[in-house]
């Protein structure tokens, strides 16, 4: 019984939805390497040039942002008037 417990606890933490990153760091780690703010903080520019540069990063992000599968099914409060 505590094996199959085990084994259940187990397989929750490694699932994709454990695994992918809801608060989007590797995404705002990007953007504050390659968006900057004009003086009066009411502007953004992106450095286009840096940031195809960090391909690797940005593939990774999207890597997972793709991986993650849609859930087949209705929302419970979806159709409440």
């Amino acid at each position: 019984m505590i094996r199959i417990l085990a084994g259940l606890l187990l397989s929750a933490l490694l699932s994709p939805v454990w695994a992918f990153d809801h608060q989007h760091a590797a995404w705002s780690a990007l953007l504050s390497r390659h968006v900057s703010w004009s003086a009066q903080n009411t502007a953004s520019a992106v450095d286009y040039d840096r940031f195809l540069d960090d391909r690797t990063g940005l593939a990774a992000y999207l890597g997972g942002v793709a991986a993650v599968t849609r859930r087949v099914g209705r929302h419970p409060s979806a159709g409440r008037s």
